[in-house]
This record gives structure tokens, C-alpha cells and sequence, in this order.
């Protein structure tokens, strides 16, 4: 049943869309709603993506060294992962949550290719449910950090 295909895209890939839409539908609802602030390593992620988003809005001479100067002891990639999303929507706490749909786009991409050739697709796919849906009894609450919450 999952093998078959729907506008030309396997059924697994549209339970992956399905799940990436349902979470994004989620994070929204939940962002919106909380004014809770953002607080210590969180925190910190976004006041550091806010100096990297300065720091490529004026690029030239001396780039290298303030973009050094912002983190020098943690590794940039994760505070870099909102900035796309700050041209879009602005720069607010909840766009910087929001990027984190990208690591859960990862982290089911991942568990697919990892169990693939263990199991069968129907087992892939309800792995799949679990796997995006572990956060949500955990952490009902918007958390920017470099591992997966939410």
C-alpha cells in the first residue's frame, strides 16, 4: 500500500510532507500563543543569530573578523539555521523556533535511510510518526537549541 504512488511521489514521501506540515501547523499555533522568553542557551542562540543577521547585512572590509568576534567558542551552523527565515518573516524569537523544522526534516530523512533496508515500509512510516512526534508530550513549549526540541 505505501509503494503506490500519487501525483507521481511515493506515499511514504507524502506522510513525510504530512508530518513536516502538521509540525510546522503546531510550532505556529504553539509560538503564537507563548510570550514565554527565550532563556539561557536558547537565549543566547538568538541573540547570536541576530548579530550574524547584522553581520551579513553589512558585509566588507573586516567581515571575517566580526563574524569570528560573534561566537568564537561555539560552532555557528545551528545559529545560522534562522537567518534565511528573518528575511521572510522578520526577526522575532518564534522565527528563530520555527527553524527548527529543518533539523526534524533531517531527523526523518535520517531514520528512513537508516532502517530502510530493516524493516518494511509500513514499520518505516510509523517509526517515522513516532520519531516527529516524541517532543510534543515532553516539551509543549518553543525551545531554540542545537539539539532537536521544540
Amino acid at each position: 500500500m505505501l509503494s503506490r504512488k500519487v501525483l507521481g511521489i511515493r506515499a511514504s514521501i507524502w506522510l513525510v510532507i504530512a508530518l513536516l506540515a502538521f509540525h510546522a501547523l503546531n510550532n505556529l499555533l504553539i509560538v503564537s500563543r507563548d510570550n514565554t522568553p527565550l532563556m539561557w542557551d536558547g537565549g543566547d542562540y538568538f541573540v547570536k543569530s541576530l548579530k550574524y543577521y547584522d553581520v551579513f547585512a553589512q558585509p566588507g572590509p573586516g567581515f571575517v573578523s566580526r563574524f569570528n568576534a560573534v561566537s568564537p567558542y561555539r560552532p555557528p551552523l545551528f545559529i545560522l539555521t534562522p537567518l534565511p527565515l528573518y528575511l521572510f518573516f522578520g526577526r522575532s524569537p518564534d522565527v528563530a523556533v520555527m527553524a527548527n523544522l529543518l533539523y526534524l526534516a533531517i531527523m526523518l530523512f535520517s531514520v528512513t535511510a537508516s532502517v530502510r533496508g530493516y524493516m518494511a515500509s509500513g514499520l518505516v512510516c510509523l517509526l517515522r510518526s513516532f520519531t516527529s512526534t516524541f517532543p510534543i508530550p515532553l516539551r509543549p513549549q518553543p525551545v531554540l537549541l542545537g539539539g532537536f526540541l521544540r
